[in-house]
């Protein structure tokens, strides 16, 4: 997957020892020398604590990682085709254009849900501060412009053109993964992005329509939204020293933060007297249509949230991509009068190789970074790695971290990495394996 280096000081972990994998401890979260990220035993409910438990047994660390990577894309994209379908019947069947009252809906579901959930003590998380609340802030401004600039776009673009824009933005994401994170994606991780938006202006070649403002505006709402998703993997990164914190707790943040936006968004765009004159309200249809969008969006955002703790922003942008190609296909089957150029057809496939192609990088990453991870331990064992060890035995990965940071840093399992900074050099230049580790296929 993505390497960076440990510039920032991080919670001490747990030393592994030897002869094991992981070291785990009552409540406390799972550590291990190959796992890109740590898992907290309250950060989810216990129905998926133990869906999970159950899913990954006999599984070893990087299996895991891999896993809970997967079903949290899977589980992104479930919702967010869901998600789709249902907007999509209420925005265009039943004509509802109020889309700030449909998402400031959302989000206080999303908070009545959660707090009500905690007062019957099936949900735990501390209670909310404003120093915090101010501290994830700007993801939610950023999510907002996205939004807005995205709504604004479409009054000067046709939805293809549009569309083919914004599957381009995995490229942007990318950059900003490496400026802000200080990911290095491999080569074929760009060769499948750059796919992806080949196809995307293949299929939209035909209907392809550019005015200065539309460009202007669509590409506002790509930047926020790489924008949005690297500040929210900044912020979950912070989890990890924020023991008394979880996954739920950020999404009651999130809620929280964006609803004064949309109030004050809302207000000035006067829909909020647009819905007291509203009659669809009145139709058992459309109400049933609205409350199931506002459900599956309320899920939508824990799912982004999970998709970006277990994989990385780029994957998540990759998985929305999928699940506007899967959308359109549903399309073609569900709508016989789809027009089926020869060029709509050919740019279809062309950003499916690229989502496939994405697939496979990153499981080729996660088997090199895990053989890489196995090669370490080996010479640890052998004598030949410069891990000290403790007086009990085991090894003491505070003193290793100094040596070989971005070998125990998140995302990072291989001491011969190419990564940005100082620290790749230094563990280039003192990891003791011969011969180092590949980094791109």
């Amino acid at each position: 997957m993505f390497r960076r280096p440990d510039s920032r000081p991080r919670a001490p972990l747990t030393p592994p020892t030897l002869s094991t994998r992981a070291s785990t401890a009552e409540g406390s979260p799972l550590v291990t020398q190959d796992v890109r990220y740590s898992i907290k035993e309250d950060d989810h409910p216990e129905l998926a604590k133990w869906a999970l438990s159950r899913a990954s047994r006999g599984l070893n660390a990087s299996q895991k990682a891999l896993l809970f990577a997967f079903l949290a894309n899977a589980f992104y994209f479930a919702v967010s085709v869901g998600t789709t379908i249902f907007n999509k019947v209420v925005l265009t069947s039943y004509h509802f254009t109020l889309v700030n009252v449909m998402l400031l809906l959302q989000n206080l579901l999303t908070l009545v849900v959660l707090v009500l959930l905690k007062q019957i003590g099936w949900l735990s998380f501390p209670p909310i501060t404003l120093d915090r609340a101010l501290e994830l802030l700007p993801q939610s401004l950023y999510n907002f412009i996205r939004i807005v600039a995205g709504l604004w776009s479409l009054s000067y673009l046709n939805i293809p053109t549009n569309s083919a824009f914004l599957r381009a933005g995995s490229v942007v994401t990318l950059i900003g993964e490496y400026l802000f994170l200080r990911y290095v994606a491999s080569g074929l991780i760009w060769v499948s992005v750059v796919v992806q938006a080949v196809g995307a202006a293949i299929t939209t070649w035909a209907d392809l329509y550019l005015t200065a403002m539309g460009v202007l505006y669509v590409s506002v709402s790509i930047v926020f939204c790489a924008a949005f998703l690297v500040q929210m993997k900044r912020d979950l990164q912070q989890l990890d020293r924020r023991r008394e914190e979880t996954s739920i707790s950020f999404l009651l943040y999130q809620s929280l933060c964006f609803i004064p936006l949309l109030l004050a968004w809302g207000a000035l765009c006067g829909e909020f007297t647009a819905l007291r004159s509203s009659t669809l309200f009145h139709s058992p249809g459309f109400v049933a249509s609205f409350s199931l969008s506002l459900v599956l969006g309320a899920l939508l955002a824990y799912s982004t949230i999970l998709a970006n703790q277990f994989a990385s922003p780029v994957t998540v942008t990759v998985t929305g991509n999928l699940k506007a190609l899967t959308t359109d296909v549903l399309g073609i089957i569900l709508f016989p009068d789809v027009d089926l150029s020869f060029g709509y057809l050919s740019g279809l496939a062309v950003s499916f190789s690229g989502a496939f192609l994405f697939s496979y990088a990153k499981i080729e990453e996660n088997r090199r970074r895990d053989s890489c991870g196995s090669k370490r331990r080996a010479d640890i064992e052998e004598g030949r790695g410069s891990a000290p060890a403790t007086g009990n035995g085991m090894i003491d990965t505070n003193k290793d971290r100094e040596r070989h940071g971005s070998y125990y840093s998140t995302g990072s399992m291989c001491p011969g990495s190419t990564t940005v900074g100082d620290e790749s050099e230094e563990s280039n230049s003192s990891d003791g394996l011969e011969g180092g580790c590949p980094v791109r296929p």
